[in-house]
């Protein structure tokens, strides 16, 4: 972990001169957000995933490293294991040779389009029960697992998981 911050600070210091001014901490922070600092993160990330050491993720890596993230509560839920075997080989890997490269890797963790536009995209595709490309209330109390964190809690409160108005609060797992 240090040499990763050593390499983290260095790199964020443009100047060299030691100490980190405002704007080079928040790249030393945050890599992804500089074009000089944000290679930092992909090459972090390929050391993280690739057990081998041959600069490529093979699909065990990559679910040995989400089993390794994920909370447990998440690992239980049905289809855990099978969505991001998909993601994996579906989004991820491009060339589709079993492998994610440094590219594809540095696609994924930095991706060139619109990162907020591609969130509310999945989010609808995986929440729209009716595939009609637009997300209901109905919808969205039943999907509630995607969104609780999202939505102000009077909303919960004022409807219950049957959608009716209700004066009591939705229930939550998370109690």
């Amino acid at each position: 972990m240090l040499k990763r911050a050593e390499r983290r600070w260095k790199v964020a210091d443009k100047n060299n001169d030691t100490v980190l001014i405002k704007e080079e901490f928040k790249f030393f922070l945050h890599p992804e957000e500089s074009e000089h600092t944000k290679h930092l993160l992909v090459e972090e990330a390929m050391e993280d995933m690739d057990i081998n050491g041959n600069k490529e993720i093979t699909l065990e890596e990559y679910m040995k490293h989400m089993n390794e993230v994920t909370p447990e509560q998440e690992k239980q839920e049905p289809g855990f294991e099978s969505n991001h075997q998909s993601q994996f080989q579906t989004y991820l890997d491009k060339n589709k040779d079993g492998n994610l490269c440094m590219n594809e890797l540095s696609e994924w963790l930095i991706p060139s389009y619109d990162r907020h536009e591609a969130e509310a995209s999945r989010m609808i595709q995986d929440t729209d029960d009716d595939h009609d490309q637009k997300l209901d209330q109905q919808e969205l109390l039943r999907n509630n697992q995607y969104f609780m964190s999202l939505i102000p809690g009077e909303m919960w409160r004022k409807y219950s998981q049957t959608g009716e108005e209700s004066t009591s609060a939705a229930p939550h797992d998370e109690f």
